[in-house]
C-alpha cells in the first residue's frame, strides 16, 4: 500500500497507484487522475457521493482522500489548481456516473429514452421474398 500524499493517511494499492501515475505522466490530465482514483476507491457507488457533502444531499467523499488527492495533484501538476476547480472536477466525475441511469417517472405514459434506445430508434430490416428483395424501415413510436 502506498500513501497518496505524505501525511494524509489514505492509501492505495501499489500497482493501482503506479498505473494511475503512469497514465498521468502520459496524458498530463489531472482531472483524469482524480477520476481514476475515485473510481478505484468508490467504484460504481461514486454517483452517491459529492466532493464535500455541504450543498447536496449526497455525503462527501472521505476527508483524508479529499485532502490527500488535492495535495497529490498540486504536487504533480505544473500549474496550481484551485480548490473550487478541484471540487467541481470531483462532482463532475460523480454526475457522469449518474448521467445515463434509468429515470423512473410517476406517469406510466411518459417514457424516458436511454442512450441505447436513441441509437436504435430506427432499424432497417431486410425482407427477402423469392422474387424480390427490398428494405423495409421500422419506425418505433414511443
Amino acid at each position: 500500500m502506498v500513501e497518496i500524499s505524505p501525511g494524509c493517511g489514505f492509501y492505495l494499492r501499489k500497482c493501482k497507484f503506479s498505473i494511475i501515475q503512469l497514465n498521468y505522466e502520459r496524458d498530463q490530465d489531472w482531472r483524469q487522475l482524480v477520476r481514476e482514483v475515485l473510481l478505484d476507491v468508490y467504484g460504481s457507488s461514486l454517483s452517491n457521493y459529492s466532493a464535500t457533502g455541504k450543498k447536496s444531499k449526497r455525503p462527501g467523499i472521505n476527508h483524508q482522500l479529499f485532502k490527500g488527492l488535492y495535495d497529490w495533484i498540486n504536487s504533480v501538476s505544473p500549474l496550481p489548481i484551485s480548490k473550487t476547480t478541484y471540487i467541481n472536477a470531483i462532482n463532475k466525475a460523480g454526475t457522469n456516473k449518474r448521467k445515463y441511469q434509468c429515470v423512473k417517472s410517476q406517469n406510466k405514459k411518459q417514457k424516458v429514452m436511454t442512450e441505447k434506445e436513441n441509437v436504435n430508434e430506427i432499424q432497417p430490416r431486410i425482407v427477402t421474398t423469392p422474387m424480390t428483395r427490398m428494405v423495409v424501415c421500422n419506425m418505433r413510436t414511443l
